[in-house]
């Protein structure tokens, strides 16, 4: 089972995430811009994507609108992540756009038959598990993604480099002293020592071991992509 990382004040001010991550709406954006200029390739009337994780739904919200044709299953073991996700997802939810599944991530893709989905699409989540529940999952992703699907992974992903990852780190941690100028030195204490859980041997994700994995999991054409101190995104198409 996937561990609940988000509790107290991080799930209660879970929207003033950006306060700590200036980039992040950019960062959402570009994820929602591959899954837009994939779908164009897509012939089919309907297009199903998988998302990993909804958080508050904000990255949901810019998936399903990347592609008219999007529907969107996403998977969430936070309840207090899914009732913010419904209330923010309300209207996808109500035409057909957007389903929310508690599940574990893990557990839920185990039960979809092979090459059935078109994309898979995360957005802060995958760094979440440990080293073998990551396995796990990356082996279930492609197996269940068409030939010729897309995975896309916006996440914190470490520079292989030390300097450059420390100084990503350091830069992201000063980051959040946004928070003490706005009278939330908790949520600030929260975030950090979740990015130092980050740090942890079997739960950092290292940028070259990721483009390993999918490679060798048969994905082409792999690629990272927009770096901002701690987070990137990692995509590659099924072969």
């Amino acid at each position: 089972m996937t561990e609940q990382r988000f509790s107290g004040k991080i799930s209660e001010k879970y929207s003033l995430y950006g306060m700590g991550s200036p980039h992040h709406d950019e960062f959402e954006e570009k994820i929602a811009e591959i899954v837009g200029e994939f779908s164009k390739k897509i012939n089919d009337e309907k297009i199903r994507l998988i998302e990993l994780g909804c958080g508050d739904g904000s990255t949901t919200i810019r998936l399903v609108n990347a592609d008219q044709r999007i529907v969107v299953d996403t998977i969430e073991n936070e309840p207090s992540m899914i009732e913010q996700a419904k209330n923010n997802l309300k209207e996808f939810i109500e035409k057909g756009k957007v389903k929310i599944i508690y599940a574990d991530v893990v557990e839920y893709l185990q039960k979809l038959e092979n090459s059935s989905v078109d994309i898979i699409a995360s957005g802060l989540v995958i760094h979440n598990l440990t080293g073998v529940h990551r396995t796990e999952l990356m082996n279930e992703v492609s197996r269940v993604l068409k030939s010729g699907g897309l995975f896309v992974n916006g996440d914190k992903i470490a520079q292989s480099d030390y300097e450059k990852h420390q100084e990503d780190l350091w830069n992201q941690i000063q980051a959040y002293d946004l928070y003490l100028k706005h009278g939330l030195p908790e949520l600030r204490k929260e975030w950090i020592l979740h990015c130092i859980e980050d740090e942890k041997e079997d739960r950092i994700m290292y940028d070259d071991v990721e483009v390993e994995r999918l490679k060798d999991l048969g994905f082409k054409d792999v690629k990272i992509i927009f770096r901002h101190w701690m987070d990137a995104i990692i995509f590659g198409i099924k072969r």
